[in-house]
């Protein structure tokens, strides 16, 4: 017999996409297990898997947060009865995340790396190799605007645009300023 769910008010309130909360319990309290249940409701919303991003401290949590989560929704796949109040819950949202993965064609359970759950560690490392992406591609492009004539990102710049520094000649700086580096590492430039 399962006893009933004293904090299920608070729960059922951490589960709402449009809100934030901070989530303080002792170890072995269903903290996971919410979380989980969190995410999954999350996968019901979005256009695709990796726009959610779960943190945690350890490789060990992120790892267990996965599995946990495909878990959930392979078990949900089979459609089988729980009685428990928590179980039924999260197999309520992993059937409504199933579904978005079938209109979408995510293929979640057999693509599991598209779920974001990393450290604290892997994500800085993340925002910092991309960051280092940007900062290499407007590296390449001043060098090749500064030291060679030639067409770069599909504009044609002088011979060098050095040359006019320092006699009111700005507009070819504004114009390297303007290039706008993509997330995919490409570039392409704004002219005005």
């Amino acid at each position: 017999m399962n006893s009933p769910i004293l904090d299920l008010e608070q729960r059922e309130l951490a589960l709402d996409p449009t809100q934030s909360f901070i989530v303080q319990s002792p170890a072995g309290s269903g903290k996971t297990s919410l979380l989980v249940q969190r995410y999954l409701m999350l996968l019901a919303t979005v256009k695709a898997p990796e726009e959610i991003l779960a943190i945690t401290f350890t490789r060990k949590a992120a790892y267990e947060m996965r599995d946990r989560i495909v878990s959930a929704l392979k078990k949900a796949s089979k459609n089988a009865r729980t009685q428990d109040q928590h179980e039924a819950t999260t197999q309520k949202l992993a059937l409504a995340a199933l579904k978005q993965n079938q209109v979408k064609a995510w293929n979640i359970t057999q693509n599991p790396q598209r779920l974001r759950i990393q450290t604290i560690d892997a994500f800085c490392g993340h925002l910092v190799r991309r960051a280092l992406v940007i900062v290499s591609c407007a590296h390449l492009v001043l060098s090749a605007a500064v030291f060679a004539p030639g067409t770069v990102c599909g504009y044609t710049w002088p011979d060098p645009i050095i040359r006019g520094a320092g006699k009111g000649d700005i507009p070819h700086l504004r114009r390297l300023r303007n290039v706008i580096h993509c997330s995919d590492g490409s570039t392409s430039t704004q002219r005005h």
